[in-house]
């Protein structure tokens, strides 16, 4: 398991690492910042050896697949799991409102009018490396019951080309997920990280966390490359 602190991605933001009492740099606003409750618990949890685990368990049975819902729903299981004897408790799809719905929600049930809302992405590299911006400020800005996006997850998965398709050949599969990834030789997909922080970098209602990775080796190696966008309240 590697979870990685890239020097380059902060830099690249110009954001100094996140605390519960840390200044961080958003844009060019210098605003105080406390990660709120349940950023933090879903940051340890998406941290753990344990999700670590249901990573590589849910691409040994879904590598055929993009894997946004199960591994939504992995995060709901897990976070209900851990949190069952507290007042907390995470849903799928909820709330709705006109025709409206949001991937993940956690309910204080002291204050469960006001539910924490959660967007989640599930991307490959080549969907990332554009304007990716639009799909963002689409999730991070919508509002649901008067409120917008407590927290933005993007998930975006990187594997060698080589190694899938000797995988998926192996057993005849044709899903051919691997058109979605650059070549390591490819230019045009050198800089899609830095295209990417770039789109997280021009919101400015948000801070981006710390990356955490990931990384699987069943039935192939796959990185698991996790970004957090939370929404900043400013004094």
């Amino acid at each position: 398991m590697i979870l990685a602190l890239d020097k380059n991605y902060q830099d690249s933001l110009t954001l100094f690492f996140i605390n519960s009492n840390t200044y961080v740099q958003s844009c060019s606003t210098l605003i105080d910042i406390n990660m709120s409750k349940f950023t933090s618990l879903l940051s340890d949890l998406i941290k753990s050896s344990e999700f670590n685990a249901t990573l590589e368990n849910i691409n040994i049975n879904y590598f055929n697949l993009k894997q946004e819902l199960f591994i939504r729903n992995s995060i709901l299981e897990m976070f209900n799991k851990k949190y069952c004897d507290a007042n907390y408790k995470a849903f799928a799809e909820h709330p709705r409102l006109n025709g409206s719905r949001v991937d993940l929600s956690i309910v204080d049930k002291a204050d469960s009018k006001k539910p924490f809302l959660v967007e989640l992405k599930y991307q490959f590299p080549k969907d990332v490396n554009g304007q990716y911006k639009k799909i963002i400020e689409t999730d991070f800005n919508k509002k649901n019951i008067g409120k917008q996006t407590d927290l933005f997850i993007l998930i975006v998965a990187l594997w060698e080309i080589s190694e899938k398709d000797q995988f998926d050949k192996n057993l005849e599969i044709d899903s051919n997920l691997s058109r979605y990834q650059f070549k390591k030789r490819d230019k045009n997909g050198s800089d899609w990280e830095q295209i990417l922080l770039g789109n997280f970098k021009d919101i400015n209602e948000g801070v981006l966390l710390p990356k955490i990775t990931h990384k699987i080796y069943k039935p192939y190696p796959v990185d698991y490359n996790i970004y957090m966008l939370e929404r900043i309240e400013k004094n």
